[in-house]
């Protein structure tokens, strides 16, 4: 669920806790609930409008989901360079399992 919140950080400048609860097949209590505990524990960037039942996301701090992605994107990397590194060594052993 919370990294559907993230991922609605990405799309959305705010989001209504209805609309978010939607997205997350939730209630609305609990949407706010997960997002003010998130903003809390500083794993979401943004902040809570109770008077209009909002959640505001802040385009400015880096976002949890965004350094997933660059660690992903890092062992993927590292991933293709170690198969370079063995298919160099080794080409026999790769032409065999393709």
């Amino acid at each position: 669920i919370e990294h559907n919140v993230l991922a609605a950080g990405r799309i959305y400048l705010n989001i209504s806790f209805a609309e978010l609860a939607r997205l997350l097949d939730i209630d609305a209590v609990s949407a706010e609930a997960i997002a003010a505990r998130m903003i809390k524990e500083k794993r979401l960037a943004g902040r809570i409008d109770q008077v209009d039942q909002v959640l505001i996301f802040s385009a400015t701090a880096p976002d949890a989901l965004s350094a997933f992605d660059g660690r992903i994107s890092d062992l993927c990397l590292a991933i293709n360079a170690a198969y370079d590194r063995v298919d160099a060594a080794h080409p026999a052993l790769l032409t065999s399992t393709q």
